[in-house]
């Protein structure tokens, strides 16, 4: 006679087996991570403050390292922050004498890792 199997829950289970698979663990924090490497704290980074960029991903591009930029919004799961350059706005004078936004830095944003940048203001 062969045994019947659950109804319910893991069906590979035969009835009268127990399960001694461990529980598994629950997800981690990220909101409380502290960083191990010595590299800025997740709260240290908040929507507004003015950063300097120290660090680059690629050999490409050196001419970043030293440039000023805004956070826009912060991601402590990622370790990660957007912002865009810290220049002022440009305008110009269009073909009817009006003043328009010739350049807003804020319309163009990059996303750069926690380790990237070092903390202005």
């Amino acid at each position: 006679m062969r045994p019947e199997r659950k109804q319910e829950g893991d069906e590979d289970q035969l009835e009268g087996e127990e399960d001694t698979a461990p529980p598994e663990p629950a997800m981690p924090s990220y909101s409380t991570v502290i960083s191990d490497d010595g590299g800025p704290v997740p709260g240290e980074f908040k929507p507004g403050q003015r950063c300097e960029i120290i660090s680059v991903h690629h050999a490409a591009f050196p001419s970043d390292i030293g440039r000023k930029i805004i956070i826009t919004k912060v991601s402590p799961e990622t370790r990660q922050v957007w912002g865009h350059d810290d220049k002022p706005l440009r305008f110009r004078i269009n073909r009817n004498g009006r003043r328009v936004t010739d350049y807003d830095s804020r319309c163009i944003q990059t996303i750069y890792s926690f380790e990237q940048l070092r903390v202005l203001s």
